[in-house]
């Protein structure tokens, strides 16, 4: 059985911190390619990206599922290469992430996620959730979730909490 690699070009000549901000948007993990001569990123664990003076280049080994990642890469490339107002963030912006009002919005979340009666908050410091007579233990600072009993509310909690994160966490 052989296989096939694809190539595909597509001009660019946007910051690559904004294409890789849209891209963790679009597949959630974006992994930096190490070792690499110029900036190479995976996406979808199957799609490498190399950023090049006026272009990407994407490469992928062929089949439907594969090209289906190849042609959501490819539009969101094209959408902020022709998007002038995703241009105007300045590149490598960096601002402070603020855990207080991480904090507050979490609490908010999960009051809404699981109704006011699930949530204790009382001591200002480590936030819990309790469902059917199971408690799951939030640390905010961290975003670590501890519940030995139901490891479906630990893991149902543990990705809303990072989904909040990446909502408000700044671009870079």
């Amino acid at each position: 059985m052989s296989t096939v690699t694809q190539t595909q070009a597509v001009p660019y000549t946007g910051p690559i911190s904004l294409l890789v901000s849209q891209l963790r948007s679009l597949a959630g993990d974006v992994e930096q390619v190490e070792g690499a001569e110029k900036i190479t990123v995976r996406i979808f664990k199957s799609i490498t990206l190399v950023h090049e003076a006026g272009m990407v280049t994407l490469e992928w080994i062929a089949n439907p599922l594969n090209d289906m990642y190849a042609d959501a890469v490819t539009t969101v490339i094209l959408e902020v290469q022709s998007n002038p107002n995703a241009q105007k963030f300045p590149e490598g912006r960096r601002e402070t992430f603020h855990v207080d009002v991480f904090t507050e919005r979490l609490e908010l979340m999960l009051h809404d996620m699981f109704g006011d009666d699930c949530v204790n908050f009382k001591d200002g410091q480590n936030l819990s959730v309790t469902v059917d007579g199971v408690t799951a233990i939030i640390d905010p600072e961290t975003r670590s979730v501890a519940c030995s009993e139901d490891e479906s509310l630990r893991e149902m909690v543990e990705v809303a909490i990072h989904r909040l994160y990446d909502a408000l966490s700044p671009t870079v």
